[in-house]
Parts: C-alpha cells; sequence; structure tokens
C-alpha cells in the first residue's frame, strides 16, 4: 500500500465467515484501514474480520434496508477516518490479481472523475471454474471506489431494501472497469439456492431481476435454459 495515499475500504455483511479474510487481506493491500458494518450475523464474520485487520462495528438497525446501513456506514468511515477514496466490497468479494495496483494508479491521478467501476469473476462449483453466459461475462462491472466529498447520499435499487449502488448515486463514473473482483458467494450450489429462495422470499416477483432465475441455472432450473439475463449455463476454466 502507498502510505501516501487516503483510502479506507467499507464493506456491509452477514455471515461471510468463509470469506472475509480474503476481503479484508485484499483490500489492507490498497487502503489505509478496513471498516465492516456485521449486520448480525451469526457465524465468526466479526471476529474474522478483526483477525484479518478489519475494524468491526455492529449494525444498529434490526430490519434490513440496503441503502440506509450503507449511508450508515459512510457517515460512520467519514466522522472517524476522514478518506479521501473510499472502496466497497461485499463479503464474499476479493480483489483479483493486480487490482489493488489499479486502485492506487486511479488514485493518484487525481482527475475529475469521481467513481471507478470494477469488473466480477463468478466463480462457478470450485475456484478454478467460472460462469460467463451473458450477463456473467459481459463482463458485469459495478461502481465501487469513489472519491469522497460532502453532500453525497446512497440511494434504493429496483426494490425498497435490495439492490443499492456500492458508491454514492449521482457521481461521474470512468465507463471501463480498472479491476477485477472474485465473487465466491455463488460458488456453490447449495448457496446459490438458498440466496435464491431468500431474495424471492424478501422480494417477491421482481420481474426486473427475473425473480433471480438466473442464480439457480444448472441447480433448479436447467442448464439449457435461457432467461432474461442470463443462460443458457456456460462455464470456462479461470485462467
Amino acid at each position: 500500500m502507498d502510505s501516501q495515499l487516503n483510502i479506507v475500504g467499507l464493506a456491509r455483511v452477514k455471515n461471510e465467515a468463509r470469506w472475509i479474510r480474503r476481503m479484508v487481506t485484499s483490500m489492507l493491500a490498497c487502503c489505509k484501514e478496513v471498516v465492516v458494518m456485521d449486520d448480525h450475523s451469526d457465524d465468526a464474520t466479526a471476529a474474522e474480520a478483526v483477525a484479518a485487520g478489519a475494524y468491526v462495528i455492529a449494525s444498529p438497525y434490526d430490519t434490513f434496508n440496503e441503502a440506509r446501513d450503507k449511508q450508515w456506514l459512510y457517515d460512520f468511515v467519514i466522522s472517524t477516518c476522514s478518506p479521501g477514496w473510499c472502496l466497497m466490497l461485499d463479503g464474499d468479494e476479493e480483489l483479483g490479481p493486480g487490482a489493488a495496483e489499479a486502485i492506487e494508479a486511479v488514485v493518484r491521478t487525481q482527475g475529475t472523475i469521481e467513481s471507478y467501476r470494477v469488473s466480477f469473476t463468478y466463480l462457478w462449483n470450485n475456484e478454478q471454474t467460472k460462469r460467463v453466459d451473458r450477463w456473467y461475462g459481459a463482463p458485469f462491472t459495478r461502481a465501487s471506489l469513489w472519491r469522497c466529498a460532502p453532500g453525497q447520499r446512497f440511494c434504493a435499487g429496483n426494490s425498497a431494501s435490495l439492490h443499492c449502488g456500492s458508491t454514492p448515486a449521482g457521481l461521474r463514473e470512468h465507463a471501463l472497469p480498472i479491476a477485477d473482483v472474485l465473487h465466491y458467494g455463488y460458488m456453490h450450489a447449495a448457496d446459490r439456492i438458498r440466496k435464491y429462495e431468500y431474495y424471492n422470499r424478501i422480494d417477491p416477483n421482481n420481474e426486473f431481476e427475473d425473480c433471480y432465475r438466473h442464480m439457480v441455472i444448472g441447480d433448479i432450473l436447467p442448464a439449457s435454459y435461457a432467461g432474461k439475463w442470463a443462460g443458457p449455463l456456460k462455464l470456462e476454466p479461470v485462467k
């Protein structure tokens, strides 16, 4: 990590004990510190994050609302860490090879861009295989790194409490992803099915998301299924 850079890592997580050390360790390669908001995990998420070097704070809320939670976490970081830049990942993600160096490079430029996107490698069934059909191999990108400024606000996505972005709304974005992130949360079929059932329970009949069918192609749905965003299922080796 370049000690002159003022990047702080943020993550709002719940029950990510399996992956959280990878996330924290990868972020500390370019962040001066990592602050984790733990949403009442009932596994060892908090302890694993602390062991990896993160500062962990417990969520003050008893209900789920992604935009509200991320805003609360960001406000806490602004008031306690005074960051110049923030990087937000999920608890089942890890910066890929070369990502920390790429993030440091764009922060050093100090141009007019306010936000940068990352791309994702969705690991599937094991760490040597990735999913590449349609939405999964486009590649899917997400704004995750931003320059901090007063008044920035997180906004909800296409449902009341889900799909909030990982940067505040309305920032000037760089069009192309600057780095790749490894995503572990869909790697095991049991996790995919559990998340599919959970999302449909708390966000039923979301046709924009194709009712989350993309998650379970090859598990609940046949591998040949072609939905709104993904399928038929296509896998490739991770190079």
